[in-house]
């Protein structure tokens, strides 16, 4: 959680080069933060802000009103603390009206009008980054609601900002230029949803997912992504599933934002409190973490947890095999798929039912550290590799697009019983929505260093098909062969 910037009133900046912390404000107000600080504290902020209006009608964190200053001072000292104070304004005018004194809605309309007067602003790198987190603050403050309420207020807010929205659902991603260097896709979500009435991140893993009997529930809500939730395992426990905190497991579910009038039919249809809890978590999605809603199971379970963390998975469903050991080699990989008698390396495979071979294959880099531990009849009763996502380092991985099914039947041929291979691990969300996966040990295996012939297969894989060099591919095995 980022530091609430709301509880206490705004003070000017030095000449010594130090800025406001524009990154924290806007985390606050992404967090909703404003929503936890009592009535009073934000009254104060409002009236240290306004306080600080200069002869422009912006709030200003210079010390003086230097009007010599570079786009980018002006940008974090004066344009944003003004849409910070005005989104904290609109926020209490519409929560409590009496709470704002008839000199304060005056300089807030003042305010208002010079911030819109020449659309929103922006500035050099990152400037169509900066206007939708612009636009997110005041979603997420009401500022839809304050031109329903009272049009009259600040007539020039409602086309600039149905302006700007229109943008961000044409290109939700961003603008195609160098003043856009990420995604923008996550942020203009929740800007949408936002500005709609859906403010309440949710993350589902059930029968509320895409698909699934209660997904109607959902109908009014706003679908961000698929997520992963780490820390907790997923149970059937009935027709329905449940999940519990479990270290090493993960869930794999979706993201919606919600309305707050939506919340109480959620927690009557999940019996919060008595069947499930509802509690704050952080899931991982395609568009970076975010902290969210999650229904809790509060009864006992039993039996295993889901593999790989999906109730509602599908064997058709497409999944990304990350591979960091032998089967970095396609030849190697494609035994698995295609199963074959007499393999080049190893005993021989089965092969999966669907015998189609992977759509697509990628190289990534994740972090993590690669090592080498148990014993395998197949490389001279030496280690193989494993993967351990919680140590520090970094694991080169290749990426093969198949189904879970085939995914699944890979895992059984490689070994998924506790002495092995036990944990389907799920790496990320990629940007396209779909789940890459590794397969490792729970617990780290015992080290045991590597067959050479096995090492090499490894080493051939890296340089011949992932494109490292050979001196980072040879210090990449160095390292991974070190006894922790």
């Amino acid at each position: 959680m980022s530091t609430n910037y709301f509880t206490t009133p705004l003070k000017p900046y030095g000449k010594d080069g130090e800025r406001w912390p524009i990154n924290g404000m806007f985390e606050s107000f992404f967090g909703r933060e404003f929503e936890n600080v009592p009535k009073e504290n934000l009254s104060e902020f409002l009236k240290s802000g306004l306080d600080r209006m200069n002869p422009n009608g912006l709030v200003s964190l210079l010390p003086d009103d230097t009007e010599g200053c570079d786009g980018d001072v002006r940008i974090d000292l004066v344009y944003t603390p003004s849409c910070a104070v005005a989104a904290i304004g609109i926020y209490l005018l519409l929560k409590d009206p009496s709470s704002v004194s008839d000199t304060e809605k005056q300089k807030l309309q003042i305010l208002l009008n010079r911030i819109f007067s020449n659309g929103v602003a922006g500035h050099g790198y990152g400037a169509d980054e900066y206007r939708r987190k612009i636009l997110c603050m005041f979603a997420l403050t009401g500022a839809k609601s304050l031109i329903d309420r009272y049009p009259d207020f600040c007539p020039q807010m409602k086309p600039v900002l149905t302006e700007q929205l229109e943008l961000v659902r044409k290109r939700p991603e961003g603008e195609p230029s160098w003043t856009n260097p990420r995604d923008l896709t996550g942020l203009s979500i929740q800007t949408i949803a936002a500005w709609n009435g859906n403010t309440e991140p949710v993350f589902v893993y059930g029968t509320l997912m895409q698909g699934e009997s209660a997904h109607s529930r959902l109908a009014d809500a706003v679908y961000a992504g698929k997520a992963i939730l780490r820390g907790y395992a997923v149970y059937s426990v009935s027709w329905y599933p449940g999940i519990v905190p479990e270290e090493k497991e993960a869930v794999l579910g979706e993201l919606y934002y919600v309305s707050k009038q939506m919340i109480p039919g959620m927690d009557e249809y999940e019996g919060e409190g008595t069947l499930y809890q509802r509690k704050t978590v952080t899931v991982e999605t395609q568009y970076g973490k975010k902290e969210a809603y999650a229904y809790i199971y509060l009864q006992k379970v039993s039996g295993d947890p889901i593999r790989g963390g999906r109730w509602a998975g599908k064997e058709n469903d497409p999944v990304w095999y990350a591979c960091y050991g032998s089967n970095l080699r396609e030849e190697r990989f494609k035994d698995y798929i295609v199963g074959n008698e007499h393999p080049r390396w190893g005993k021989p495979k089965k092969g999966c039912t669907d015998k189609t071979l992977w759509t697509d294959s990628m190289v990534m880099e994740y972090p993590g550290q690669l090592y080498f531990g148990n014993s395998s009849s197949q490389w001279q009763n030496m280690g193989v590799a494993f993967y351990d996502p919680d140590a520090e380092g970094k694991t080169y991985m290749r990426l093969y697009r198949i189904t879970f099914g085939q995914l699944l039947e890979v895992w059984k041929q490689e070994g998924s019983g506790e002495n092995w291979y036990d944990s389907l691990y799920p790496v990320e969300i990629t940007k396209e929505g779909i789940p890459v996966y590794t397969i490792s040990s729970k617990k780290r295996k015992a080290f045991n260093l590597p067959d050479e012939q096995y090492l090499e297969v490894i080493r051939d894989g890296l340089v011949l098909e992932c494109g490292i060099g050979e001196k980072a591919a040879k210090n990449y095995l160095k390292q991974a062969q070190k006894r922790e």
